[in-house]
């Protein structure tokens, strides 16, 4: 699997004048990066790392591959009308 950048989108709309039910938040996902694409799939890294032990030098090189996650909140309420008398 390789690296990507997704978004989360949260909404809540709620009226404070109907039941609880009615406040659910809906959830929305999407991929901001292209999957397509031939360069740079997602977010890609190299890393070389040089170790010695006992006098013997290693060169390792390491591959990471990393999810982006972008959050988004969005919380719309409507306020308690108090009763006329």
């Amino acid at each position: 699997m390789q690296g990507g950048v997704i978004v989360i989108n949260i909404e809540w709309h709620c009226n404070l004048d109907y039941s609880i039910e009615s406040c659910l938040p809906h959830y929305s996902f999407s991929r901001l990066d292209h999957q397509d694409a031939k360069i740079a799939k997602g977010s890609n890294f190299r890393l070389l790392a040089r170790l010695s032990y006992l006098r013997i030098l290693t060169v390792c090189w390491y591959g990471a591959y990393v999810w982006y996650t972008d959050v988004i909140f969005c919380a719309f309420t409507h306020p308690v009308w108090p009763s006329v008398l």
